[in-house]
């Protein structure tokens, strides 16, 4: 993936985080799908279906509360988010 840190002396890339969760969410669909109920099919769609801006923030969303004490992008002052 594009955004993953080359070494550990580097900061992540900022939507790390999302490419992680997108390539989860793939590997379950292609590994389990036929285990998915509809509704969990159906967030799969909806999800992959948003723009990468609104992806990135409800990833966020999730991830902040699972990680209060690590160090996760600010949404409202990361540039990536406003410049699209």
């Amino acid at each position: 993936m594009p955004n993953q840190p080359t070494s550990h002396d580097q900061q992540p890339q900022p939507l790390y985080y999302l490419d992680n969760f997108q390539r989860a969410l793939a590997w379950l669909q292609q590994r389990y799908s036929d285990l998915l109920t509809s509704a969990e099919r159906d967030f799969i769609d909806q999800f992959t279906a948003l723009p990468e801006p609104s992806r990135a923030l409800l990833e966020y969303m999730y991830l902040t509360p699972l990680f209060p004490d690590e160090h996760l992008p600010e949404y409202s002052s990361d540039p990536v988010y406003h410049d699209r």
